[in-house]
């Protein structure tokens, strides 16, 4: 609500007999009129009016000849009328509450009169801490998470294909058809997250989609029903003392396949109105649950490079306008692609008002023919040993990266460039996804030397990101068997593959 006061110059007209002069605005209607003035005090107009974090009272004084409107747009900042000697000069009373949020903020008071406009900016220092359990920034939070676990393919899944993704006018709600276990894997459990908490992990990551659990795609509402069993299962890892990313994944490609002009506006809309209503509702939490804005957004060019930081400052600002907790919650923004290369290449981050609380996120799955091909292609074949040491000698099947003089220093040098970049900087390197398939198939010493292979790729992994300050988040599928990245069985809730597990947790100790 707009605070607005309208003051009237009043002009007393004197008798002849007295000695008193007549003031300018009064002149005599034989005179031409006096020319519209409002002027305030340069120092005013140039530094704005200060308040500290307790806010009070300041007073403005402005010159004028007209009658003059005064408009605050923040209902925390408030302007009254006081009693001012001159006719000429009116005095008006700058009220601010105190700020109750971490954050500095900011009001515009605007003069209106006789056709002309100035400006005057109040600033007020930010406030204490919103609650207990945000004290540490990104540097020191990223530090506490020392091995992650990815929930994959479980409360993202939702209907529409990778290939084809998300396009506008084109697409409805009903194209979604999300559900926890449409991709195969069982509902979530506290037995299923004790166990990960069990074998070594102190993080769960939470992929998570949103955009098929609406009401309605009018006013973009989720689902009450949703958001309760998305907060469920972060309960389930708080239960554990774990932290917990929570973002929005690929969510059928309305965001990560869209980082495009032309629906910038309509994806703005969107990431606004969901993340306002996922940060409202778990604006209470403390430090150890973290937002992610998307998943990997595929972001090709410059141009579309500048569409998503639009849309990753849009996150932010829909965070932290919630307040409580949010306020100072440390945020995590998505390189082009999750590629370390483009990553590089992003140039300078959307702005977060919260100093030191951003985070970037990266995914790794370099070699992909080692991690992730499934058939041989024209431009090349699975590979199934990687590492130095673990090459079967006359096989077409080892990896020898081209540029590098092994596989362990590509590695190296791509988890370098990260830590020059960004950790190096204050800013903490999230590892969200990383893996390699387990080509079960195969048999006999070719297996036996794969897993070896596998094994030191995944321990590696780990190891280098300790080293370079990247924090590490293994992706488990769910899947049992051939070419999968599960580490546990779901419907157990055991282990399902100790050498994986194990080279894991030796990285952590590396």
């Amino acid at each position: 609500m707009k605070n607005t006061i309208k003051q009237l110059g009043i002009c007393l007209v004197l008798s002849a007999l007295s000695l008193l002069p007549v003031l300018s605005a009064c002149s005599d209607s034989n005179d031409a009129p006096a020319a519209p003035e409002i002027v305030i005090s340069e120092n005013i107009l140039t530094n704005g009016i200060n308040f500290s974090k307790t806010g009070g009272t300041s007073t403005l004084s402005i010159k004028s000849n007209v009658s003059l409107e005064v408009i605050s747009n923040q209902d925390w900042c408030t302007v009254t009328p006081a009693v001012s000697a001159s006719a000429t000069v009116f005095r008006y009373t700058v009220t601010v509450e105190e700020n109750p949020d971490a954050v500095e903020r900011t009001a515009t008071v605007t003069v209106n009169g006789g056709g002309l406009t100035e400006t005057v900016t109040v600033k007020q220092l930010a406030g204490e801490l919103p609650d207990m359990g945000m004290e540490s920034d990104a540097m020191t939070l990223a530090a506490k998470i020392k091995l992650g676990w990815n929930l994959g393919n479980s409360l993202e899944a939702c209907n529409v294909t990778y290939a084809n993704g998300f396009v506008w006018g084109t697409n409805s709600l009903s194209d979604m058809d999300p559900g926890e276990t449409k991709w195969g894997n069982p509902a979530t459990t506290q037995k299923m997250i004790s166990a990960v908490k069990a074998a070594g992990f102190n993080a769960v990551r939470i992929p998570c989609a949103w955009y098929g659990y609406m009401e309605n795609e009018t006013d973009y509402t989720i689902k009450a029903s949703w958001l309760n069993r998305v907060q469920e299962v972060v309960d389930y890892c708080y239960a554990e003392n774990m932290y917990v990313i929570l973002n929005i994944h690929y969510d059928g490609g309305w965001l990560e396949k869209n980082c495009k002009a032309v629906v910038q506006d309509n994806v703005n809309k969107v990431q606004k109105a969901l993340w306002t209503q996922i940060a409202t509702k778990f604006k209470d939490y403390d430090e150890h649950l973290l937002f992610a804005g998307c998943n990997e957004p595929n972001a090709a060019n410059t141009a579309e490079m500048e569409v998503l930081k639009s849309y990753e400052q849009t996150f932010i600002d829909a965070v932290r306008a919630t307040g409580g907790n949010n306020a100072l919650r440390n945020l995590i923004v998505q390189g082009p692609n999750t590629d370390i290369t483009n990553t590089s290449d992003y140039g300078q981050l959307p702005v977060d008002n919260v100093p030191n609380r951003l985070m970037v996120e990266i995914h790794y799955y370099t070699p992909w023919n080692f991690c992730g091909m499934t058939t041989d292609e024209s431009w090349g074949k699975m590979a199934y040993f990687w590492g130095t040491e673990y090459h079967v000698d006359g096989s077409d099947r080892n990896y020898q990266p081209g540029g590098y003089a092994s596989a362990e220093a590509e590695m190296e040098a791509l988890f370098k460039k990260m830590q020059t970049e960004y950790v190096s900087q204050g800013i903490p390197v999230i590892l969200g996804e990383f893996g390699a398939n387990r080509r079960s198939s195969l048999t006999g010493d070719e297996l036996t030397k794969h897993l070896a292979s596998r094994a030191y790729y995944l321990k590696t992994v780990v190891s280098n990101a300790g080293k370079y300050g990247l924090v590490p988040f293994y992706w488990d599928n769910g899947y049992n068997g051939d070419n999968t990245m599960a580490l546990f069985n779901r419907n157990t809730c055991k282990v399902y593959d100790q050498q994986a597990l194990d080279a894991l947790i030796e990285g952590i100790a590396n």
